[in-house]
């Protein structure tokens, strides 16, 4: 669950799940990620995670953002929430997107739901028209909902479910289906390539390096061809 600040991300998560994040009427409440399994659907879990407000530049490590970010990568499903009542709805829908996309392409490429918030307020479905007319023209699925009066939420969660689905299938469809570790076809497991195993070593340790906030192991150098710092 991504937003701006004081979307109603956190009230959205004790909403559709047991979760008690800390709610108050100001930016900022929720200084770390929280994470509420939703059992409505009643055959499955889907767990949800509850992702500080974003800022301009969030990408850069404004506010933690990268730290923030990295938890979404982890996530097979984004539910971008907007503060229906904000002075600027359409402009906090793409300022979010922006973030998103300029951190990581993985990022900019994840299936999400939008969810308009707060349509408790009477003026809300009027004052986000401009953003419903955008969202629709641009075939992005949309829910209107008041996550403090849970109106619109059980919808919510059923389309995530979907899109989870359609997730897994296409998985299936491109990797082949598995069971107890092996392919359905008979065969083991494909093996991985050099660059493959060496991508997944690489991420294991920036994880770790992430984790331990040990950012001392690095070198420098600056490449004259094409005028570049790599670290």
């Amino acid at each position: 669950i991504v937003g701006a600040p004081n979307a109603g991300k956190s009230t959205l998560l004790a909403a559709l799940s047991n979760a008690k994040p800390k709610i108050a009427a100001y930016p900022f409440t929720t200084l770390v990620p929280n994470l509420g399994v939703c059992d409505s659907l009643g055959y499955k879990s889907i767990v949800f995670a509850d992702v500080p407000g974003l800022l301009e530049g969030a990408h850069t490590g404004v506010g933690l953002g990268q730290e923030f970010l990295r938890h979404c990568e982890r996530c097979k499903v984004l539910v971008q929430v907007i503060d229906g009542d904000s002075p600027d709805p359409l402009g906090d829908f793409h300022a979010i997107r922006t973030e998103l996309e300029l951190f990581s392409e993985s990022l900019s490429t994840k299936p999400f739901i939008v969810a308009i918030n707060k349509i408790d307020i009477p003026e809300v479905l009027t004052k986000t028209e401009e953003l419903q007319t955008y969202l629709v023209e641009a075939g992005i699925e949309l829910h209107t909902i008041s996550a403090v009066a849970k109106q619109g939420v059980n919808g919510l969660v059923q389309s995530v479910n979907s899109v989870l689905v359609r997730f897994e299938k296409e998985q299936e469809d491109d990797f082949g289906g598995t069971y107890g570790g092996f392919v359905e076809d008979g065969f083991g497991k494909p093996e991985e390539t050099d660059q493959a195993i060496e991508n997944k070593k690489l991420r294991r340790e920036a994880d770790k390096a992430t984790t331990k906030r040990d950012f001392s192991n690095f070198t420098v150098h600056f490449e004259g061809a094409t005028r570049t710092w790599v670290i």
